[in-house]
């Protein structure tokens, strides 16, 4: 379709076209959740008078959350993601996304 055309700049500096690989709603809001967790996470590492110890706890802290977020999610429970769950408010997780997200929890 016109409207979904997409050009990138390759070298020589020729233009290549390409389709965007399509994602879904439910997908984005997700990765807007995970990447907002993830941001948090940077910003405390980042905090003053903060000392090896501390990072050790922060990540530990943050590695039991994906653990609680995966169990959340095998039980169909999103609410640890808040735009996921609004993105839902009139459906339910599918198997294909509750199983990405999983993958991706894990991995």
């Amino acid at each position: 379709m016109a409207g979904d055309e997409c050009f990138v700049l390759s070298p020589p500096g020729g233009l290549v076209y390409y389709e965007p690989k399509t994602i879904s709603l439910l997908s984005l809001a997700y990765l807007v959740d995970i990447f907002e967790a993830l941001n948090a996470l940077n910003l405390k590492l980042q905090g003053k008078n903060i000392n090896i110890i501390m990072h050790h706890d922060t990540i530990r802290t943050f590695m039991a959350k994906l653990d609680l977020w995966k169990c959340r999610i095998q039980q169909g429970n999103t609410a640890s993601f808040s735009n996921l769950d609004s993105a839902l408010i009139h459906s339910n997780l599918d198997s294909e996304l509750k199983k990405q997200i999983i993958t991706h929890l894990t991995d």
